[in-house]
């Protein structure tokens, strides 16, 4: 990823790589004004979520 590249669509296997690595992630929800950011765990079996 370049540096003046601030955002870049990650392809099947970078994000399934991103997931198992990550211990938890966090999903982040706008309504209205409000922003809302929740931690949430997820587990690989076989390639499924």
């Amino acid at each position: 990823m370049e540096a003046d590249e601030p955002v870049r669509e990650l392809d099947e296997q970078e994000c399934w790589d991103r997931v198992a690595a990550a211990p938890f992630g966090r999903l982040a929800l706008s309504v209205f004004d409000d922003i809302d950011i929740v931690p949430v765990n997820a587990v690989l079996s076989r390639g499924d979520l």
